[in-house]
């Protein structure tokens, strides 16, 4: 499959998602300052059903094999099992290295995996089993709201920018499931950061350091004059706020709100702001200091 027609097996693919509600209060009081915004992805600007490996199992795992044609995986084996492992050796190895928060490419784990049974998929091959696993073992579906604010903050000019643990895929769900690519929602790519193309995963402080060079190199904007927007404390909120960035939490979804209470690491970390829906984004946000 070209990318046109993974988008179209996306959009096929795909499912309308409610927001499960969290019960959080949001904290509106307006953040004076700020010029930029930085989102996650997964479990804020799209809901999401399922962490990246905890919904696979081995059911869904020969039912994607079937529709890219590859075959069943060997008997008496478990695919979904020996994914988990694959990936757990690729971090162990990363972490040999001094990466602390390491990311594979998925494609490549696949090829692995498939190669030990004697499988020699295609790029193509196993870039449609990426999003046929994706699709049925963890679902995405922008969250209420998405496009209408990421359309207010495009309009009025604001630099915007993504930072989030991602595969190749990713970027496919914008014109997917909204009709514009990440470009046309107004992201600029020097703003744009995927764990799979750095090797490493937030929290990683160096990911949200590149970005807060980034803005300053290409906008001239400050960390202090960022807003960064996600939905976990330990992943978004604890870096974000360590560089400099202001830091809001996405509460607007209990299955994907991660305040993670039990790490004693985040002990006092408490988010500038908290919302319960993404339009409540824009009153927050504005009016623009320039």
């Amino acid at each position: 499959m070209n990318e046109a027609q993974l988008v179209a097996r996306i959009r096929e693919a795909s499912r309308p998602m409610a927001p499960v509600p969290s019960g959080e209060s949001p904290n509106l009081k307006p953040l004076p300052g700020v010029r930029a915004v930085v989102f996650d992805l997964y479990g804020t600007l799209f809901l999401s059903g399922a962490g990246a490996e905890s919904g696979v199992t081995k059911e869904s795992l020969q039912t994607s094999f079937a529709a890219v044609g590859l075959g069943p995986a060997p008997r008496g084996s478990d695919p979904a099992e020996r994914y988990r492992e694959v990936i757990h050796r690729h971090h162990a190895a990363r972490r040999q290295e001094g990466v602390a928060y390491p990311e594979v490419d998925v494609r490549e784990v696949w090829a692995e995996v498939l190669g030990e049974w004697g499988i020699a998929a295609t790029r193509e091959e196993l870039e449609q089993l990426v999003v046929e696993v994706d699709c049925r073992c963890h679902p995405s579906w922008p969250a209420p709201g998405m496009p209408q604010l990421l359309a207010t903050l495009r309009d009025l000019g604001w630099p915007l920018g993504i930072l989030s643990n991602a595969q190749f895929h990713t970027p496919l769900l914008f014109p997917a499931l909204t009709g514009r690519t990440v470009a046309e929602w107004g992201f600029q790519e020097e703003l744009v950061s995927y764990s799979w193309t750095q090797r490493e995963a937030k929290p990683s402080r160096r990911l949200f350091l590149q970005l807060a060079d980034a803005f300053e190199d290409h906008h001239g904007i400050l960390t202090h004059e960022v807003a960064f927007v996600g939905n976990d404390l330990r992943n978004d909120i604890a870096p974000a706020l360590e560089v400099g960035f202001r830091a809001v939490l996405f509460a607007g979804d209990a299955r994907s709100l991660r305040w993670r209470p039990d790490d004693a690491s985040l002990t006092g970390v408490l988010p500038d702001r908290v919302v319960t829906d993404l339009g409540q984004l824009p009153a927050l946000l504005l009016p623009i200091s320039r």
